[in-house]
């Protein structure tokens, strides 16, 4: 990153047009390994006879970065999507058979995937997954041993808590999700004044304490940690 920077800087200083503020690509060849794609995290079916490659991009784009931030309860969250600020998302699923190493793309996903909370049923052949979407995050399945995936019923998914929005039966004949109510209405508008003085209390004594970010701050911090949470 270092490079690329260097790179940006000498280009703009001898271009000399202050009117072209807008990003600039860098050579190609620096483009080709920032653009690089990691290798493929992988889970395994139950059975251990089917291997998943998660395929994941390299780092995340602008438009990731700059999309809206919730901190409440030490939890950061995208209030947009009402899921996790920045998660690092899947890209592609591909099927691999362990025993012929034979590989097969899942067929079916959007047409540009942000999989994340990837869950294999207890019996090994489905696979349920998020999606993030620009409102919302929704739910979808994928039958591994068909390689297709649909999108599972017209809700959004609250995924503001760490880990639980998705959950198989144990015959997996079914899934507990965690939805957002569809009446919820619009989130909680901040006070325009406070409603009293901040308080602090000090002790009288000194002690290591463990610091903790993002905390509570107010009763308009209270409301919206209930309404998304």
């Amino acid at each position: 990153m270092i490079l690329l920077s260097m790179i940006l800087s000498q280009d703009a200083l001898s271009n000399g047009n202050k009117e072209d503020t807008g990003y600039r690509m860098p050579p190609p060849e620096v483009m080709a390994i920032v653009d690089a794609a990691p290798t493929p995290a992988v889970t395994l079916s139950p059975d251990r006879l089917v291997m998943l490659l998660l395929e994941r991009p390299n780092l995340p784009g602008i438009e990731e970065l700059a999309q809206p931030e919730l901190r409440l309860a030490g939890i950061r969250i995208n209030p947009v999507t009402n899921g996790p600020s920045q998660p690092r998302f899947v890209t592609g699923l591909v099927r691999k058979e362990m025993q012929t190493l034979d590989e097969i793309a899942i067929g079916g996903l959007p047409e540009h995937p942000r999989i994340t909370s990837p869950a294999w049923s207890p019996c090994g052949r489905y696979l349920a997954f998020l999606h993030t979407e620009q409102d919302g995050i929704t739910l979808w399945l994928a039958d591994v041993s068909r390689t297709v995936a649909n999108r599972l019923g017209d809700f959004h998914v609250n995924d503001a808590y760490y880990g639980g929005s998705i959950q198989w039966r144990s015959d997996s004949g079914g899934l507990y999700v965690r939805t957002v109510p569809k009446d919820r209405g619009e989130p909680p508008a901040a006070p325009l004044a406070p409603e009293g003085p901040v308080i602090q209390e000090n002790l009288g004594r000194t002690a290591p304490a463990r610091t903790y970010q993002d905390l509570l701050q107010n009763r308009h911090d209270e409301d919206l940690f209930d309404y998304y949470f």
